[in-house]
């Protein structure tokens, strides 16, 4: 297995690469090909400071972009004080590496990355996404497994295909499916945002969908099912002592013997209550009800799941 690994500089000169030295006219720009271009590859992109955005390529290559921002070459040697020293720290900047078809793109430094990265990938690729702090991640025209994570940033999917794992922390989530992988769960969450999710009309799954300070509006024909009630164990619950079964009254004189048998039975019972209820108790658990509503939509499916603390839902029709 052979591990590639490209370090760019933007700069004004040319564009240097680790592995594999070429000079192209554009010093932000970089093109890096796949170790087996015949079959999907994937690409992981983390980013620091930065928005994301991917779209597809006419052709078999993963061609990247840098708005600005200064990136070093980290295969270069030091030079000045630094001649003749080996390089410890890792280099400010964006970072390739391409391992079995596995392209990983990364910022190494909370202050660097380079701004924006602009992604052209193959329209059949598999995309794993992150930053931090960027405007926004947007994705257009993708067909693959896709996973999202942004926390200070909106994500928007247009026109992808295939199954989908979102979240923002601080952001909205759009998101236009215009097909589904079959038997596949996907995700939609923010907890401050909206989550605006448009799938095909025709797709089969079932569904929950949870806002805490929000609406939940759709134009499918859901059919809303009752709410799980589950029980799970609880660790170390301690069990306070119940009260005791006060011991039977004094027999009254003349007291009918009927009477009496019928307070012994109840009393009885009583015990056998308390007994179950300790009993349960020590079993350790717990009932939790889920406030989230359920359905199902064309006969029920893999889960799909939309939920947002702050924000509101829009469950949509595609055409």
């Amino acid at each position: 297995m052979t591990l590639r690994v490209f370090i760019v500089t933007f700069a004004a000169g040319a564009l240097a690469t680790a592995g594999a030295a070429q000079t192209q006219s554009d010093p932000n720009r970089l093109t890096v090909p796949f170790s087996d271009p015949s079959r999907p590859g994937t690409v992981n992109v983390s980013l620091f400071n930065g928005g994301i955005k991917v779209r597809p390529s006419t052709g078999r290559d993963v061609i990247v972009t840098s708005s600005g921002g200064r990136v070093t070459n980290s295969s270069e040697p030091p030079s000045g004080k630094g001649a003749g020293l080996r390089r410890l720290s890792q280099p400010a900047g964006v970072s390739f590496t391409e391992e079995n078809n596995v392209m990983t793109i990364s910022s190494n430094r909370l202050n660097g990355g380079g701004g924006d990265i602009d992604i052209q990938v193959p329209a059949r690729t598999n995309l794993k996404l992150n930053t931090v702090n960027g405007d926004e991640i947007v994705v257009e025209r993708i067909e693959g497994d896709i996973e999202v994570t942004a926390v200070n940033s909106s994500i928007t999917l247009t026109d992808v295909a295939g199954a989908a794992v979102v979240h923002s922390t601080n952001g909205d989530v759009k998101v236009l499916l215009r097909q589904v992988t079959a038997q596949k769960p996907m995700s939609f969450t923010s907890f401050n945002g909206d989550v605006d999710v448009t799938l095909p009309p025709g797709v089969k799954a079932n569904l929950k969908m949870r806002t805490d300070h929000g609406e939940v509006l759709t134009d499918f024909d859901v059919q809303i099912q009752p709410r799980p009630a589950t029980s799970s164990p609880s660790v170390g619950l301690v069990v306070p002592p119940l009260p005791p079964i006060p011991p039977l009254p004094p027999s009254a004189p003349g007291a009918d013997s009927r009477e009496r048998e019928r307070q012994a039975r109840d009393r009885e019972r009583q015990l056998r209550d308390v007994e179950r209820q300790t009993r349960d108790l020590k079993g350790g658990f717990r009932i939790d009800v889920d406030s989230s509503i359920y359905g199902t939509v064309n006969g029920g499916g893999p889960e799909f799941e939309l939920r947002t603390f702050n924000g509101d839902i829009y469950l949509r029709k595609g055409k």
